[in-house]
C-alpha cells in the first residue's frame, strides 16, 4: 500500500467488496490487488475527508461484459486475446476482472453516492450506473445530471496537452485511440469534454484523472498539484 495506510472505515469496506465479489484474500482485497482505488483514496481523502453527502461520477467505471473486454484487447493486438487465453487461461481469467468496476464498487460500499458510466450495461450492479458512449458527445448533463463533488476518470482518455503524450501516458483506451485517430480528433474532443466535465462537477469539485487533478473554480476547471507529485 506503499504511505497509505486504509482507516477501519476503507478496510472494513475493501474486505465487503473481495468478499461480496470472490476476489482471493491473499490479494489483500481490492486495494491490494490494485494501485488505482488505492490511488483515488489516497489522493482524494484529504479532498472529501467525509464522503457523506459528497455525488462522486466515476466516467469509465469498468465493466462485467468480457466480450466486450476481450474487443478492448484485441483492439490493442490482434490476436492477443485469443491467444492469450489459450496459453494462459488463468492470467487471462484475472486480467478479465480488472476491468470489473471495482473503484464504483468500494465507493459503493463506503456509502458514497456514486453513479459509473461506461459504455457496457451495468444495471446489474447495487450502485447506480447509467450505459453511455460518451464519444459521441452526448449532453452529460442531460445523461448525468450536474452537482457532482468528485469525477473520477481512469483508464479512458488522459486529458494532456497533445493527442501523442495522450498515447504516451498509458491511459488512453486502445479502442479510444482508433476512434480518436488524429490531433485535430483529439483536441476537438478534449475540448469538449473538459467542458462537459465542468458542467457536471459542482464549483469547487474536483476531477481526478489518470493520476492527474482539476478543480472546478469560476466555472472552468484549473489544474493542481498532488501531494505525491514531484511536478
Amino acid at each position: 500500500m506503499g504511505i497509505f495506510t486504509l482507516s477501519p472505515r476503507y478496510e472494513k469496506a475493501n474486505n465487503a467488496v473481495a468478499e461480496k465479489y470472490d476476489v482471493p484474500c491473499e490479494m489483500g482485497g481490492v486495494l491490494g490487488w490494485m494501485d488505482y482505488p488505492t490511488k483515488v483514496l489516497q489522493v482524494l481523502e484529504p479532498t472529501a475527508e467525509n464522503w457523506q453527502g459528497k455525488r462522486v461520477l466515476d466516467l469509465g467505471c469498468g465493466c462485467t461484459d468480457y466480450m466486450l473486454q476481450e474487443h478492448y484487447l484485441e483492439s490493442q493486438h490482434d490476436g492477443y486475446a485469443k491467444n492469450l487465453t489459450e496459453t494462459y487461461e488463468h492470467i487471462w481469467v484475472e486480467m478479465k476482472r480488472l476491468f470489473e468496476p471495482w473503484m464504483s464498487r468500494l465507493l459503493h460500499e463506503l456509502e458514497v453516492d456514486v453513479m459509473g458510466v461506461d459504455l457496457a450495461d451495468n444495471s446489474g450492479e447495487e450502485f447506480v450506473s447509467v450505459q453511455l458512449d460518451v464519444l459521441e458527445k452526448p449532453s452529460l448533463v442531460q445523461s448525468v445530471g450536474e452537482g457532482f463533488s468528485v469525477v473520477i476518470m481512469n483508464n479512458f482518455f488522459p486529458l494532456r496537452e497533445t493527442r501523442d503524450k495522450a498515447i504516451a501516458s498509458g491511459g488512453m483506451a486502445p479502442s479510444v485511440a482508433k476512434r480518436i485517430h488524429s490531433e485535430e480528433l483529439y483536441v476537438q474532443f478534449s475540448d469538449w469534454l473538459r467542458a462537459e466535465l465542468a458542467s457536471v462537477l459542482a464549483e469547487s469539485g474536483v476531477l481526478f484523472a489518470d493520476q492527474r487533478l482539476w478543480r472546478k473554480t469560476n466555472g472552468a476547471l484549473q489544474r493542481e498539484s498532488l501531494r505525491t507529485e514531484a511536478e
